[in-house]
């Protein structure tokens, strides 16, 4: 579910030359246990930018995507980023960037390589090249 209100509030706090900090929390055996678990600390927390009161996110079934599932521009919506952000983080110039992130073309290896290392480090995740569907490696 995409959600301005925390983009914004993702964008403003990398304003202040400040980061975001994601750190997992806990481990489940089962979907249901880790809703109940978000569903409870989101109720104790103030201050927070969920839309919902939490348990109905993602099930390990959208996490654990497979290759041809998933695409740079929903790591890019997932990371509250614009292609703009990605290629100067990356060190990649924007229209490279654009071009991975529409599928519209070829990009060298080493800047998909450089996109994607940011895509994961903003995500906590891990995904290859290969993962990515309609990224053209030249």
């Amino acid at each position: 579910m995409h959600n301005p209100y925390k983009v914004n509030v993702i964008r403003k706090i990398w304003g202040h030359g400040e980061q975001v900090v994601r750190k997992k929390l806990a481990v489940f055996d089962t979907d249901e246990e880790a809703a109940l678990y978000e569903t409870a600390l989101i109720a104790s927390l103030d201050g927070l930018t969920n839309v919902t009161a939490g348990g109905e996110g993602r099930t390990r079934g959208h996490i654990e995507k497979t290759k041809g599932d998933l695409n740079l521009q929903q790591l890019l919506d997932d990371a509250a980023i614009t292609v703009s952000e990605l290629s100067r983080r990356a060190n990649v110039d924007y229209r490279t960037a654009r071009k991975a992130v529409e599928s519209t073309g070829p990009i060298q290896r080493v800047k998909a390589l450089a996109l994607l290392r940011v895509l994961n480090e903003l995500l906590g995740t891990s995904y290859k090249l290969e993962d990515i569907d309609g990224l053209e490696i030249d």
